[in-house]
């Protein structure tokens, strides 16, 4: 999907677990970074691609980031993958479009916001500015300002929160993979799992036909959609409708 379908998928998100009660309204400080961090974590894995909105929001920063985190990836896909499964050298949708990743990804930012002040205004600022820039460039920089404010105003109870913190990034960061599943390319879920391809023969017996490691799981291949597609943007605005009424109903409204 495009950086702003992510960004649309997880304002739904956010919405609908507001509405359940799900995110701690009690410590605004604290909601609001969840609710950041959710939103950021929605394009996060695409910092393995060097053309993606993450990529380019930081310039050469992000730049460098992106090539540190494509050569990781690189090496652990070769580093585990399977006879079956193909070459790649592009480590688009590999560790960082799987759930060891999304979890990775999240212990990295809770230790990161627990660690200084300082370190949490800079990776609150960052990932304000970043989900921002995924919807327009130019509130990329207010929002960076506002993130950076709200991690020094109430530091001191986001180190505190730093277990809902982490999970609010992984959980952004699940939502971009399983939103890549409905698209052509898929997403690799069962990693670390193997995945196995039987074959029935014509005696009866099953026999192992392919074993793989990076399988691009998702749904039948009649209902995935291209990236960037008509069809995206009808089921972006599918689930803006269903997203709606799903908090007019856990809002306690008359059906």
């Amino acid at each position: 999907m495009m950086a702003r379908s992510h960004i649309t998928v997880g304002a739904c998100a956010v919405a609908v677990a507001a509405s359940a009660n799900l995110i701690p309204l009690k410590s605004p400080g604290v909601a609001i970074a969840i609710m950041g961090l959710i939103l950021v974590g929605t394009v996060a894995p695409d910092i393995d691609h060097l053309s993606s909105s993450v990529t380019r929001s930081w310039s050469w920063l992000s730049w460098c980031l992106s090539h540190v985190v494509r050569w990781i990836c690189r090496r652990i896909y070769h580093a585990t993958r399977l006879a079956n499964d193909p070459a790649k050298k592009d480590p688009h949708r590999t560790f960082t479009h799987t759930s060891p990743g999304a979890l990775c990804g999240g212990a990295t930012v809770a230790v990161l916001l627990q660690w200084h002040p300082w370190v949490a205004v800079v990776t609150l600022a960052m990932a304000f500015g970043t989900a921002a820039r995924c919807v327009r460039k130019s509130y990329q920089g207010y929002a960076a300002i506002a993130g950076g404010a709200l991690a020094w105003g109430v530091w001191d109870a986001l180190a505190s929160a730093w277990w809902m913190l982490g999970l609010a990034f992984a959980a952004g960061c699940m939502l971009h993979v399983y939103s890549d599943c409905v698209t052509k390319g898929g997403a690799p879920l069962s990693f670390p799992r193997v995945t196995l391809k039987r074959e029935v023969m014509p005696d009866g017996t099953t026999k192992i036909r392919q074993r793989r490691r990076w399988h691009m799981s998702g749904p039948p291949e009649w209902i995935r959609f291209y990236t960037g597609s008509a069809v995206e943007t009808w089921v972006i605005r599918g689930t803006i409708g269903l997203s709606i009424f799903s908090c007019y109903v856990l809002l306690g409204g008359p059906l």
